[in-house]
């Protein structure tokens, strides 16, 4: 067992920059270093002797508290880093290090903001744009918030009526103010509106409701963003140094474009423009998809008494929701508090990609062991199921590409039951007046078509309101370089240009699930307070 007194000898070299002249010394073979602005102005991932030699610092820095030891190899540590006070997890092992992660958490008193004018435009009003807020005001950093709905919230409350997030409460808290102790479990969507649009207020956050960007332009002789605003229907305009896209993960609608579309004769629409299926009982409804919201659209129109059958083009991953809650957010997030909030998000952290890819794989193969009689039931359908290209299920997918699984909250069992039909490996080849024709020639009647296709990416944002040569100097958005489906290489260890610096100047990136939002609020806010100092 490592003791803290080997820990003790690896940071007295590590934090003297004696380490320096020989990497090698300091790390293991196939060790990993992540570091969130302890020592550079990134969320970086060091991986390879010679990434992880050049990235020791070499200016001594003084480590400030008892090493404190949570497991065989693992110790916590806290230091005073070139911008501020830090925390670090080290795994070691015969005195090296295997894996460290380190982070840098205050930087010391901000200066008051009252009365000046925005530095920050944060463009959407959801929990994204609302936690950047929440951050930046406690940064003291002068921002604005534009959300284009009439009221914080709706972008939640416009969504389908049976919406309820998948996430328990306990993993869903936004920074400064918890849900209460007597909040739902599972949080019904309109639910959620209110409680964002409670939280801009009681936070006090500067949000400009019916609110949009028209246009923005980067001038390079002010280092500054010249805005274009359209406010309950006046115009006006915006000097700022930096803008952040708090759009969510997802793009615009995506809706495939399949030859008879206009000749069809009912109803087409995209999963978000969805509301409820009380008009289609005794119906046909084809929806083109079969993960989160296909599945989630598929459940309401059985309740409803509609016959909904999903298009399954390609395979679904399927991840039964007592796995998601207890074995994957669980094996971090405790409902009963035994580790509190803060902790938990800093263990997560502490896990670089590869470690989460490794730990992923080991999971899902005792996944698809214990539930094998789930999946073949599934199977026996015609649903087919895979657990991502390499078997890291979700945990894989959802950072690749957000996309291509279905968290199973029923509707698996009445894909079973055959209330929810499904046609897998198809495609859509034509619609007529009352039919979708499917690419095996086979024909579906079809009251409805239900696009669950998803959407396009973040950055298609930044052609819509600034122009396609910025949007290509930024490049993509989301995933990590893995090479799999919906994320091409190269490896970049991180999430593609979220909540870090981009190639383009001012700009940046915010979104993610409500966890990724309270977690990665703090450092981009950070960053935003030391780039427009």
């Amino acid at each position: 067992m490592s003791g803290t007194s080997e820990v003790k000898r690896w940071l007295d070299v590590f934090s003297s920059g004696g380490g320096k002249a020989d990497g090698e010394s300091l790390f293991a073979g196939g060790a990993i270093w992540r570091d969130y602005l302890a020592f550079g102005w990134d969320l970086r991932t060091h991986e390879g002797t010679p990434a992880l030699h050049a990235a020791i610092p070499e200016k001594p820095f003084t480590l400030r508290t008892d090493i404190e030891q949570i497991s065989a190899d693992e110790f916590i540590f806290e230091f005073d880093g070139p911008h501020g006070a830090c925390r670090g997890l080290i795994a070691i092992s015969d005195g090296k290090c295997t894996r460290l992660f380190t982070s840098l958490e205050d930087m010391g008193t901000p200066q008051s903001a009252a009365g000046d004018a925005p530095q920050i435009l944060i463009i959407g009003g959801g929990q994204s744009g609302l936690a950047l807020g929440a951050r930046l005001a406690d940064q003291g950093v002068p921002y604005l918030i534009v959300e284009q709905n009439k009221r914080i919230g709706d972008n939640w409350r416009h969504r389908y009526d049976s919406l309820v997030l998948h996430d328990p409460s306990w993993v869903n808290h936004l920074p400064f103010k918890p849900f209460p102790d007597d909040w739902p479990v599972y949080t019904p969507k309109n639910m959620m509106g209110d409680w964002l649009e409670d939280y801009a207020k009681s936070l006090d956050l500067n949000v400009a409701v019916d609110c949009r960007l028209t246009g923005a332009q980067f001038d390079e002789t002010v280092q500054s963003w010249l805005i274009r605003l359209e406010r309950a229907g006046a115009r006006e305009e915006l000097t700022v140094p930096h803008i952040v896209f708090a759009v969510g993960t997802s793009g615009f609608a995506h809706v495939p474009q399949f030859d008879g579309a206009k000749d069809f004769g009912g109803e087409q629409m995209h999963s978000s423009a969805y509301v409820s299926g009380a008009a289609y009982k005794g119906k046909h409804v084809t929806i083109v998809g079969a993960t989160n919201s296909a599945h989630d659209i598929a459940v309401d129109l059985v309740k409803h008494g509609a016959r909904p059958t999903l298009i399954q083009r390609s395979s679904t991953h399927v991840v039964p929701h007592k796995v998601y809650v207890e074995d994957i957010l669980g094996a971090t997030y405790s409902r009963s508090g035994q580790i509190s909030l803060e902790r938990a998000d800093f263990l997560s952290l502490s896990n670089p990609i590869r470690r989460l890819e490794d730990k992923a794989r080991a999971l899902f193969d005792q996944v698809q062991d214990e539930w094998s009689g789930f999946y073949d039931q599934l199977r026996t359908t015609g649903f087919v199921v895979d657990f991502a290209e390499d078997g890291t299920g979700i945990v894989g997918k959802y950072r690749r590409s957000a996309s291509g699984y279905y968290i199973d909250v029923g509707g698996s069992q009445q894909v079973v039951d055959g209330k929810i039909a499904v046609k897998s490996g198809v495609g859509v080849d034509r619609l007529e007046p009352r039919h979708v024709v499917l690419s095996d020639s086979s024909q579906l009647s079809a009251d409805a078509v239900i696009y669950a296709t998803g959407f396009g990416s973040m950055e298609a944002w930044v052609t819509r309101l600034i122009n396609q040569e910025t949007a290509d100097k930024i490049g993509r958005c989301w995933g990590y370089g893995s090479g799999y489906r919906g994320d091409p290489g190269p490896w970049e260890g991180e999430l593609r240009n979220m909540w870090k610096p981009t190639a383009q100047q001012g700009l940046w990136f915010m979104g993610g699930n409500l966890a990724q939002v309270r977690i990665y609020s703090h450092y981009l806010a950070l960053q935003l307070r030391k780039a427009s100092a």
